[in-house]
């Protein structure tokens, strides 16, 4: 062989080792960094309503799976609105709605046989029974029919006495008002042992008034008055003292309340949370404690924990939560990254990240969801993608590799940093896969690679684990390569000496 051919050949050999080393490293697949910021996090939102929350739980996304068992959402309470939770005041479970007298423990004024009712006229009737305003809440529900102006019908509470600190006793009242005529008049009423009475109203033709419980029909209704703070009725020495009943009358025309809440025994008034609110046009929010609720319906708040230390063991029926579902709440296997070295194929680009997600809320006997939302914000500029796909009704179950029907929704993607809506057809129930392929810098294809997933020092599509490749085979390819000119040397020696 002559010197020019032995040469060229060294070269080759040379240059293919290298070139073999230099190869890309194959794909490789883990979770991503969150953290990144090309790392697309789409998110689902939703109003999710739970049949139950116990204030002892941990979270307030927690409750109680089809089979009993307690469980969370992958979601994290909706941040961007400024009062998440609503609840209705009278559908909550609490043991101190129901306590009073707290004096004596057999006795309840929420209990129907503790009742009486006396009915004056000629056509009413009233009725008198144990109901439920929610599931497991107990309320006495006190009723009139066929009232006509005239008519008059007095329910009595009277098993108990209070005969010390009057004044400073609250009349605290949780009510639905289910019937209200017309010309009804309702009047609750503390009345001390010789008639004297502190008054509070529920009648159609008010608007105002701090004697004013409701003046229409409707849920959730909470009235509470410090006794000195009102106005004493004087039928009898015009001092009030020595509370012995609590009366509800109601006069020319019928009514039908539920309440599920009555107390005279505290100085002090339940705090049902705290709401921030803009009180002042200044668009600046302040908080602000619910401590009545004169319009019917469900309340806001910001934050469970504000409700007070009466409700910290309590039940609330149809808590509504704002939520969202954010790619990064998801589980391991419903997230997965896959990574590889481009090559030469996009020039300027180091690799590629293939980023999948199966969103969706999964649907209990014991939630409800409204108001649901897919969209994301695009975390690269255009020139980065490759595609963006997403394909709907995929089972939780399904391989990924199984998923073939797809949507192309690439055109979507114009400008980093926007709002862009993947689906807005998404129902509770249902799961969307989204595929993200990018084209990244080696600085982002590294930085979308979690530690210990595909991606960490010696992760097979790393960037440690790709140099680390590289650098051996370039070695051993220089190694080689050296053995190669020994072996040429060596024989062109021992032929030229022939």
């Amino acid at each position: 062989m002559k010197r020019g051919t032995r040469f060229t050949t060294v070269v080759t050999i040379f240059l293919a080792v290298l070139v073999a080393g230099a190869a890309p490293a194959a794909a490789a697949t883990g979770q991503p960094n969150f953290d990144a910021e090309p790392t697309p996090n789409p998110e689902q939102s939703a109003t999710v309503t739970k049949a139950v929350h116990d204030m002892t739980w941990n979270s307030p996304l927690q409750y109680e799976s089809n089979d009993g068992d307690l469980t969370s959402m992958y979601a994290h309470v909706n941040e961007s609105v400024d009062n998440p939770y609503s609840f209705v005041v009278t559908d909550m479970n609490a043991s101190d709605f129901g306590a009073f007298p707290h004096e004596k423990s057999d006795v309840s004024a929420l209990d129907a046989s503790e009742w009486s009712k006396d009915v004056s006229g000629s056509a009413g009737t009233a009725s008198i029974a144990n109901v439920e305003t929610a599931n497991n809440v107990d309320a006495v529900s006190l009723s009139t029919s066929s009232q006509t102006s005239g008519d008059t019908t007095i329910f009595t509470f009277s098993n108990f006495s209070i005969t010390s600190d009057e004044q400073k006793r609250v009349l605290q009242a949780a009510l639905d008002v289910k019937t209200l005529d017309s010309g009804a008049h309702v009047e609750v009423a503390a009345v001390d042992e010789d008639g004297d009475r502190k008054v509070a109203v529920i009648n159609g033709s008010r608007t105002s008034g701090e004697d004013l419980i409701a003046n229409q029909t409707g849920d959730g209704y909470l009235y509470q008055r410090k006794l000195g703070d009102m106005s004493t009725e004087v039928n009898g020495d015009g001092t009030f003292a020595n509370i012995q009943k609590v009366t509800v009358t109601v006069s020319d025309g019928d009514a039908d309340l539920e309440v599920p809440g009555l107390n005279l025994d505290k100085t002090g008034k339940w705090t049902l949370g705290t709401k921030k609110v803009d009180t002042d046009d200044d668009d600046a929010l302040e908080e602000v404690d619910h401590m009545e609720v004169k319009t019917p319906g469900a309340i806001q708040v910001y934050d469970l924990s504000t409700l007070g230390d009466t409700f910290s063991s309590a039940h609330i029926r149809g808590l509504s939560i704002d939520v969202v579902q954010s790619a990064s709440d998801l589980p391991a296997d419903r997230v997965r990254l896959t990574t590889e070295e481009t090559g030469n194929q996009y020039p300027g680009y180091h690799g590629t990240a293939t980023f999948e997600y199966r969103m969706g809320f999964k649907t209990a006997y014991d939630l409800s969801y409204a108001n649901t939302d897919f969209d994301g914000v695009q975390s690269v500029t255009s020139d980065r993608i490759i595609s963006v796909k997403r394909s709907e009704g995929v089972s939780l179950d399904t391989d990924w590799s199984n998923v073939e029907s797809y949507t192309d929704i690439t055109s979507k993607y114009t400008s980093k940093d926007t709002n862009v809506s993947i689906d807005d057809t998404v129902q509770a129930g249902t799961f969307t896969d989204v595929k993200y392929q990018y084209k990244l810098t080696e600085d982002q294809w590294s930085n979308v690679q979690s530690t210990g997933g595909g991606g960490g020092f010696f992760g097979g599509g790393g960037f440690f684990g790709g140099f680390i490749n590289w650098a051996v085979a370039g070695i051993m390819g220089v190694v080689g390569s050296l053995a190669a000119i020994a072996r040429i040397r060596g024989g062109s020696s021992k032929t030229g000496g022939v």
